[in-house]
């Protein structure tokens, strides 16, 4: 957590944004589970933990380590906007169940290398790749 931390407080410093021990303590929370989490959720996390901090601070502090790069989003079929770790963590894609909102990771590796060479077959340079396939989980297709 080490370099996540500098990377906040870098990013906090470019931006010329206040710095409060309640950012971190978000992030550390944030950091210390793998699962794709809302603002919500992670809010609950965090108030076990720092039962001082608001639920406006998760928000606004998620944004904040949304834009330093060491967090990605999700969206879900109803919107909702879901977190994970992004900084050092393999690319991969994502199936996620319109019936139950499940999220699941999935090597993508093959897909990205067919998206990679239409984009060279295009002469258009890709930057990011996300993958996202949306249909329904084992439990819920066979309800």
């Amino acid at each position: 957590m080490k370099e996540e931390k500098k990377i906040l407080r870098k990013h906090i410093e470019i931006k010329g944004l206040r710095k409060t021990n309640q950012r971190y303590k978000v992030l550390e929370v944030f950091l210390a589970n793998d699962e794709h989490l809302s603002v919500d959720e992670l809010y609950f996390l965090v108030k076990k933990r720092y039962p001082e901090i608001s639920h406006s601070t998760v928000f606004r502090s998620m944004k904040i380590i949304f834009n330093a790069g060491l967090a990605a989003k999700i969206r879900n079929f109803d919107g909702l906007i879901k977190y994970e770790h992004s900084y050092k963590h393999k690319q991969h894609g994502h199936m996620i169940c319109s019936n139950c909102l499940k999220i699941i990771e999935f090597d993508d590796i093959q897909i990205k290398e067919l998206l990679k060479k239409a984009a060279k077959e295009k002469e258009f340079k890709p930057q990011i790749f996300r993958t996202k396939i949306l249909g329904l989980c084992k439990k819920c297709n066979s309800a």
